[in-house]
């Protein structure tokens, strides 16, 4: 791969909204692509002003796949990383392993709390960034 072809590939990426990609060169070496994504008014969510005498409502935080591949409710051959609706996760635990070939990452917690919603079903599909489940 040559400066060109990485410069095709950052621009492809970048035009498909994707900071992130592991590129296989058919040789043995893998390449990491990392980059801040251009800021964009479209991403920054409107902020709506606070009605007098109503809490805001809680704001979920978002547990995502952390590459794509098969997504696993717990690891194949034992209980860890099974987590289920209403358990406490902290951050770092294991809430769930990725499936890709002969690799089996785990998915760790980047928040605390109480898992309130599991959004996908276990052997599903998922991409790098999809929300697998909530925590509030």
């Amino acid at each position: 791969m040559n400066v060109q072809d990485i410069e095709r590939l950052v621009h492809r990426l970048e035009a498909g909204r994707i900071t992130e990609c592991d590129f296989d060169n058919g040789d043995g070496s893998t390449l990491l692509l990392r980059f801040e994504p251009a800021a964009s008014s479209i991403d920054a969510p409107a902020k709506l002003p606070p009605v007098a005498g109503l809490p805001a409502p809680p704001i979920a935080k978002m547990l995502v796949a952390p590459r794509f591949g098969h997504f696993l409710h717990r690891h194949p051959f034992s209980d860890v990383g099974r987590v289920e609706l209403g358990c406490v996760v902290a951050v770092g635990d294991i809430v769930g392993f990725i499936h890709a070939g002969d690799l089996l990452v785990p998915v760790c917690s980047s928040h605390a709390g109480i898992v309130s919603r599991i959004l996908i079903d276990k052997q599903t599909l998922v991409g790098y960034g999809q929300t697998l489940a909530t925590v509030d």
